[in-house]
């Protein structure tokens, strides 16, 4: 959640721009909370957003997997 709160910082993007890459504000505001983690279809939703590698978000969903 930090690459997405820097990103969103740098370009000053307010949580509400990304409901429509996220799909719903309540998620949003989980993850920049950071009580909900990145899945991997909203990793590769905001890195298609940003013009970013997926990789940026992947360590979320991949740290889970191993």
């Amino acid at each position: 959640h930090s690459m997405l709160m820097h990103l969103m910082d740098a370009r000053d993007i307010t949580p509400e721009a990304l409901v429509e890459v996220i799909g719903s504000l309540e998620v949003v505001q989980e993850i920049v909370n950071g009580v909900r983690t990145i899945n991997e279809a909203e990793a590769e939703a905001l890195a298609d957003y940003f013009h970013v590698d997926v990789s940026l978000f992947a360590m979320n969903f991949l740290s889970r997997a191993s």
